[in-house]
């Protein structure tokens, strides 16, 4: 004979049989309904906002009281900054939403959401339930990085989900049209290539170590969009032309050229722009630097003009944080001819999010080993891109030669491949950094003999005027003639101090 309590639990016991949860309807249901209200978060009004919230919370209510009492459902807390809440007072919080602007109350909905279905997962776990549904897969990840912000509804579309199929489609036309296969390089060039149709600008950051091919893989999605861009194939002679005479000759920048970045940044429209030095402009021991402040300024100032930047450096910890916190999406090459994406969250950019790798670029996580460090970062990645490098025949190019070429005339580049190209254009510009610079060094050489001489003529007797008036004869500014005399003066008092 079973008694009444021995019962009870039996029946309990039956209740959680996979069968009898109805997964397919109730979990996968609510699944969806949360990941449509985050997708659609920035879409909606106020009073859709609302709605949407509750409809979600009676969903997760509905399955919460089906396996367990209202005193059961109180004892599962979320813990947020020193305070728990339970399912209950989180549903009570929705009455409030309205006394709130519309952005703050749509950061509130996406925290009363979150933490809602937090506590509807505690419950599976606790049944022993897996939630059965597949994951989002490399192209739909990418449409919601890039395009979570955008109003759907603007550009004639029902909802998201109307709106990203419509992409696919358009992405395989394309694919027809050009005759290409479907990669995931291909369709992220694709995505870029949409981007100003939408009111949307990019800055994205290309990381890897010396040699790993961080400037083949930007020359190979550049080369792409533009084919998606101007319809046209990539052995077509007008792209290939076009990419030598305006892309690399007026838009990719080797060395530090900060006034011609912004002033062809601030008054163009829907270019792309190749920083492929970032140690040159952008580095964080130099953020202070005005050109730098600049630049970056130029980049956040002028999003409206919706260009595409792409920034290379090396070591993304060594990277001006303006730029990480402005960056949409970072890539990081791993070895040669394979890179991870990583996108952060765009709805709430007032947040800090550095693409869920802030503890490793502050060193709170220091990981030696190499294979455990790629196996983290590939957790936290959206996807692996693999590419094929460009072809070159840069060691059978005599590159003194085609430099001097070049200088007298940029059409020699016009015989030569698209990564050819870029390579000597990158060698005639370090060519003219190193030039400058040893000028610099030497000028400082001559200031300083200059300086030493004026010197001791002030400790012979001579005035100040009649200095800088000796040095006026000699064919030197009279800006410069005080300068150089004030600073002997300083000079010679510091010797005087004998400290």
């Amino acid at each position: 004979m079973v008694n009444q309590n021995e019962n009870e639990n039996i029946n309990k016991t039956a209740i959680f049989d996979n069968e009898g949860l109805e997964i397919n309807v109730n979990i996968y249901t609510i699944e969806k309904a949360k990941n449509t209200f985050l997708l659609n978060l920035n879409s909606y009004s106020k009073t859709e906002l609302i709605e949407n919230l509750k409809n979600l919370l009676a969903l997760i209510e509905s399955f919460l009281f089906k396996y367990l009492s209202e005193e059961e459902i109180k004892q599962i807390k979320i813990e947020k900054e020193n305070e728990s809440y339970d399912f209950f007072q989180l549903k009570e919080a929705v009455n409030v939403l309205n006394s709130f602007n519309n952005d703050l109350a749509r950061e509130l909905a996406r925290e009363i959401a979150i933490n809602s279905y937090a506590i509807f997962n505690r419950v599976l776990v606790k049944l022993k339930i897996a939630i059965p549904i597949s994951k989002k897969d490399f192209k739909k990840k990418i449409i919601t990085s890039f395009f979570d912000t955008i109003n759907y509804k603007e550009y004639g579309f029902e909802d998201f989900e109307d709106f990203e199929n419509s992409l696919l489609n358009e992405y395989e036309q394309k694919l027809k049209t050009l005759n290409l296969k479907n990669s995931r390089l291909n369709f992220l060039a694709f995505v870029y290539s949409i981007l100003s149709r939408y009111d949307l600008d990019n800055l994205t950051i290309i990381s890897g170590f010396a040699r790993s091919g961080k400037s083949t893989f930007a020359l190979q999605l550049i080369k792409r969009i533009y084919a998606f861009r101007l319809n046209k194939t990539f052995k077509d002679k007008e792209l290939r032309d076009f990419l030598k005479r305006e892309f690399l000759a007026k838009y990719t920048f080797y060395i530090p050229s900060y006034n011609e970045f912004s002033r062809r940044f601030e008054y163009e429209n829907e270019k792309i722009f190749l920083v492929d030095e970032g140690y040159f402009s952008s580095d964080k021991r130099e953020s202070m630097n005005k050109e730098q402040i600049d630049l970056s300024k130029s980049i956040n100032a002028f999003a409206n003009r919706k260009h595409i930047t792409f920034l290379i450096i090396q070591f993304l910890s060594d990277l001006d944080l303006r730029f990480i916190n402005r960056a949409n999406i970072l890539i990081h090459i791993y070895e040669r001819g394979k890179a991870l994406i990583f996108v952060k969250q765009k709805s709430f950019s007032f947040k800090i999010d550095v693409f869920g790798l802030e503890n490793y670029l502050k060193g709170r996580i220091n990981v030696k080993d190499k294979n455990v460090l790629l196996y983290l970062l590939k957790k936290k990645s959206i996807g692996i891109i693999k590419w094929k490098k460009l072809s070159s025949r840069i060691e059978k190019i005599d590159i003194e030669k085609e430099l001097k070429e070049y200088s007298l005339n940029e059409n020699v580049f016009f015989k030569h491949k698209f990564y050819d190209v870029y390579l000597l254009l990158k060698l005639y510009y370090q060519n003219l950094y190193s030039q400058q610079k040893e000028k610099e060094q030497i000028d400082k050489l001559k200031e300083f003999e200059l300086i030493e001489k004026i010197k001791f003529k002030l400790s012979d007797g001579y005035d100040f005027d009649s200095l800088v008036n000796e040095l006026k004869e000699k064919g030197i500014n009279e800006k410069l003639a005080k300068r150089l005399v004030k600073k002997a003066k300083e000079k010679n008092e510091i010797e005087k101090l004998n400290i």
